[in-house]
């Protein structure tokens, strides 16, 4: 499915910047509720890239069961592929897609929910040792397939995006705000919004964002600070871009994060994020370009690290430029150069 998240972001990023370099790129998913040109018209929607790359659904509607989901991969699949003739595939995740093709297996995570069920680890055994290639986002998920997994022979290529497209504001043109992107369990609202109550109480002309799909009623929020909330669940790639770069910082206390997009995505704009220690080391740096709380849980941190950044223009000038700097290592040009030289 077309979902505004960090793995659907990297494949429309990552098949943009490859057509810019003159390569034939199509996408295969799995499973959507549009289909023919619709699909390309919600991308460039959800994703705003220069250029979107013809894209194949395998089925209409949504996968019922895991085991349809590995059927029409199985079956389908293949048929698809043949009408494409690829000389290389890359893989988010691993599927039950058999090719001739140089195959590319890229691990976004094992614990997307929190979790890592039994049934899929089994899976994931079995199928990641069937690919030509294995790619972990960052060093900390590279040791987790050693862990759990047992593979050795893994290739770190982080995800990217096009640094030319985020905007870049000062400490004094953005307004006094928070943005917390993603409503997931794992991505630990509850917490961010238990912190902006101090927040709120400290600085009372703050405001919070919040972007992804949630039922404001799951949160217990007194009327006052309902008011300084705002729930604005799914927006455009541009309309997301403009409020990283209005916002002071990003929260982001996750519980599980093999790479956190949406870090990447602030810093591209100069903004420092304050996250849990769940978003790995090389990405986000603790007092360089943000502030990392020790338990994601602990919403008083939160709090203390997001009113040191809203008050203090100095400290935030010194992150915001740390924060570019950082963003500059992952463009998706570099990515592309990276998974070529690869695949090559």
């Amino acid at each position: 499915m077309l979902m505004q998240d960090g793995v659907n972001t990297f494949i429309f990023e990552l098949g943009s910047a490859m057509m810019e370099r003159g390569i034939d790129v199509n996408i295969l998913g799995g499973c959507g509720q549009v289909s023919g040109t619709d699909v390309r018209k919600r991308a460039q929607y959800m994703f705003d890239v220069n250029r979107v790359p013809p894209v194949v659904l395998l089925k209409d509607g949504v996968f019922r069961s895991i085991l349809q989901k590995i059927a029409y991969w199985t079956v389908r699949g293949p048929r698809a592929l043949h009408e494409f003739r690829p000389e290389a595939m890359i893989m988010n995740g691993v599927l039950p897609l058999y090719s001739k093709a140089f195959r590319v297996a890229v691990c976004h995570g094992l614990r997307n929910q929190g979790t890592y069920p039994p049934a899929q680890k089994y899976y994931d055994i079995l199928m990641y040792r069937r690919v030509d290639r294995i790619v972990a986002v960052a060093e900390p998920l590279r040791k987790e397939l050693a862990m759990e997994l047992g593979l050795k022979d893994v290739v770190i290529i982080p995800i990217g995006l096009d640094t030319r497209k985020y905007a870049y504001r000062s400490y004094e043109g953005r307004n006094m705000a928070i943005l917390q992107v993603g409503t997931r369990s794992v991505k630990n609202l509850k917490t961010t919004l238990q912190a902006f109550k101090t927040i709120a109480t400290e600085i009372p002309e703050a405001r919070l964002f919040v972007t992804g799909s949630t039922c404001v009623s799951e949160y217990s929020l007194d009327q006052k600070t309902r008011e300084k909330v705002s729930f604005l669940n799914i927006i455009s790639k541009q309309e997301l871009r403009r409020l990283y770069s209005e916002v002071l910082i990003v929260c982001a206390p996750s519980y599980y994060e093999a790479f956190h997009y949406a870090t990447l995505e602030a810093f591209a704009s100069g903004t420092p994020v304050v996250g849990s220690e769940a978003i790995p080391n090389e990405l986000l740096i603790n007092d360089f370009n943000g502030f990392k709380v020790s338990n994601p849980a602990d919403h008083c941190e939160l709090a203390h690290h997001c009113i040191n950044l809203l008050t203090d223009a100095l400290k935030w000038k010194k992150l915001s430029r740390n924060a570019r700097t950082t963003a500059l290592k992952y463009d998706i040009r570099k990515v592309v150069d990276s998974y070529l030289t690869l695949i090559q």
